[in-house]
């Protein structure tokens, strides 16, 4: 499936106090990827630390450093324990296991990334016009700079000097702010962060909104942040930045079904199959039902139908790691290298870098995809300890998430004062420092209900 940015593309942005949730939608109103943030498990990706050198790791080639808040991560190159050394953050603690971080630190904008280190200016892989990719080396070789080199991002195709040399200046500003920071410290001083990347908001200025987009909040506070943050880093999109004036703005384009659907392990194809993906410890498994009874040609048609629409499921569920593609059928080799082929072409939109190992003679395509956050449906839950088999449960921040989701729907419909009915875990959640009341500036009741499972709540006026 081929996504139409064209016309009305838009970033739809919600907010509550358990985190944010957002949806890339294109001009067809098809959402092209879903994002997760929980309150207080912000993605701290390309944020800046001076940290301090902590211990070897054992068994590798690196050391620990010290973060704040007693956060350890792994550094892949030798250094001194006590040292004092800046840091950024190239991927998120996961499963027990800290952040990874590296010492050759970037500035990311929207069109370009500045490395006060580097040495060697370069365009992105996705500029593949080779006379683009000429004329844009020219004019990166004319942006003035203390130091170091740029590297043109996807976005700058097309661009003039103008908005190249302007966020050139910004991002230099940043790093020299950034030095100045980490030059005022001390030995022996407590690590600080020294800057922050804006987890998914920032992640959405700088890489994820189409072209032309507009990028719509449902909350009034994070929408000035948003435009701020705009302001200062990427000007061009700040005039793109609204506060939404619907009454649930996950309505707009049926964005709530959409969601639902990239939560369900089935994915109904055109030609009559169906894709079925579940996603493991060690993979993420796509097997294709071509259908009972498929012949061979229909077998080969839902192969190519389901190359398209599992690439499809992999941008919108940030699915990652090994990906495992079941095909029907036997699938010989010319027909695996076609195949192949259109994934490769099909995953070009892919913000996430990801490569298509092939075919095996056992029919499965093997795709690999970076790891930049969970998956969708690792971020709205866990696994079901209560079990003795392999089942997940609702995480409860999504649960409350989608309480105060429906307790602003009833105030913008009037209501002053709310009552919310739910399981005892997830009422203590609500209850503790009364996040929906603050939030909403009304008075809201918690009661706690042990006959309602787990993910069973209700939300009424008082």
């Amino acid at each position: 499936m081929k996504h139409d940015y064209r016309g009305n593309a838009e970033v739809l942005v919600s907010v509550t106090p358990f985190g944010r949730r957002a949806a890339v939608v294109d001009g067809r109103g098809r959402v092209v990827s879903f994002y997760v943030e929980v309150a207080g498990e912000e993605s701290q990706v390309g944020d800046i630390w001076r940290g301090r050198i902590s211990r070897p790791v054992a068994g590798h080639d690196g050391m620990f450093v010290e973060l704040g808040g007693g956060v350890e991560a792994m550094l892949p190159e030798a250094g001194e324990p006590g040292q004092m050394t800046v840091v950024q953050i190239t991927r998120d603690g996961f499963a027990g296991k800290g952040p990874r971080v590296t010492t050759a630190i970037e500035f990311a904008g929207r069109l370009l990334v500045y490395r006060p280190a580097g040495k060697t200016d370069n365009t992105a892989r996705e500029l593949r016009d080779p006379a683009e990719r000429e004329r844009i080396a020219m004019l990166l070789g004319s942006i003035e700079r203390p130091s170091g080199s740029f590297t043109a991002r996807h976005l700058a195709e097309g661009a003039d000097i103008a908005p190249l040399a302007a966020e050139a200046k910004a991002l230099i500003a940043r790093a020299e702010g950034v030095a100045a920071d980490a030059g005022a410290g001390k030995t022996g001083d407590d690590p600080v962060r020294l800057a922050d990347a804006g987890g998914l908001v920032g992640r959405l200025l700088r890489e994820t909104a189409p072209p032309g987009a507009g990028i719509h909040f449902d909350d009034r506070d994070a929408c000035d942040a948003a435009i701020a943050r705009a302001r200062a880093e990427v000007p061009s999109l700040a005039s793109a930045i609204e506060l939404a004036g619907d009454k649930d703005l996950f309505e707009r384009h049926d964005v709530d079904a959409q969601w639902d659907a990239a939560l369900g392990a089935l994915v109904p194809l055109g030609s009559g199959g169906r894709l079925i993906i579940e996603e493991t410890a060690a993979c993420v498994a796509i097997d294709v039902d071509a259908g009972t009874g498929a012949r061979r040609g229909a077998q080969e048609k839902a192969s190519r139908e389901a190359v398209e629409a599992a690439a499809v499921e992999i941008i919108r569920r940030n699915l990652a790691g090994l990906i495992a593609i079941d095909l029907p059928g036997d699938v010989g080799r010319r027909t695996g290298k076609e195949l192949a082929a259109a994934m490769r072409k099909a995953l070009r939109a892919d913000r996430v870098s990801a490569d298509v190992l092939g075919v095996s003679h056992a029919g499965v395509m093997e795709v690999t995809r970076r790891r930049v956050g969970p998956s969708l449906m690792g971020a709205l839950t866990e696994t079901d300890t209560s079990l003795p088999w392999p089942a997940r449960r609702w995480q409860l921040a999504a649960l409350a998430f989608e309480v105060a989701r429906r307790a602003r729907v009833e105030w913008v419909a009037g209501a002053r004062g709310l009552i919310i009915r739910a399981a005892p875990p997830l009422a203590r959640m609500l209850a503790k420092d009364d996040p929906i009341g603050t939030w909403l500036t009304m008075t809201v009741t918690i009661e706690a209900d042990a006959a309602l499972s787990p993910e069973k709540w209700e939300v009424r006026t008082a």
